[in-house]
């Protein structure tokens, strides 16, 4: 199995490399004589509760872990080492967003990538308070996000383009501040 490891990491870039190797006699097949998914036996490491988490923040992460990578995990595992990659790397901030709501950057999945480590960036990132929103007046105008400043810089190319309109028809009741509406 390590054997098969090693000539693997030699020929398959490290998001492909297969978090567990089930050794079989012969793999099951359809009439068709196509691999039968559904007759293969589940990995071992599938079947093994995730034991060791610390807090309840590193099982939860861990939970999220093991849905994401099929496989159980432990505080000390490695994200990448159980078959992560880049876009399971998102799913998993998207999912820690959800569940922990703190905003990690994709860097630090790479960074680190043991559950432990990035259950205390969690922690640690849940007690800092949020820096507050500055208040600003009206007449004062905010910079661009890169997605605006994108649309603008397309309109500009092209003035008649309707290509960004979207129709849409309000119905007001009551007065209507039109100096209001103009700002927004």
């Amino acid at each position: 199995s390590e054997r098969l490891r090693e000539r693997l990491r030699g020929e398959l870039p490290d998001y492909m490399l297969p978090a567990v190797v089930v050794e079989l006699e012969r793999l099951p097949l359809t009439p068709n004589g196509k691999v039968e998914k559904a007759a293969l036996p589940a990995p071992p490491s599938a079947v093994v509760p995730a034991l060791g988490a610390s807090d309840p923040v590193e099982q939860a992460l861990l939970e999220i872990w093991t849905d994401l990578l099929g496989v159980s995990c432990g505080p000390d595992d490695d994200f990448f080492a159980l078959g992560g990659h880049s876009l399971l790397a998102t799913r998993l901030l998207s999912r820690v967003r959800e569940s922990f709501g703190v905003e990690l950057p994709l860097r630090l999945v790479f960074e680190k990538p043991r559950a432990f480590a990035m259950a205390a960036e969690i922690v640690s990132r849940r007690s800092e308070p949020l820096p507050p929103i500055p208040r600003r007046d009206r007449q004062t105008r905010v910079p661009l996000s890169f997605a605006q400043s994108r649309l603008w810089f397309l309109q500009r190319l092209d003035p008649e383009s309707t290509a960004y309109n979207i129709p849409l028809m309000l119905r007001f009741s009551g007065a209507l501040d039109l100096d209001a509406l103009g700002w927004a």
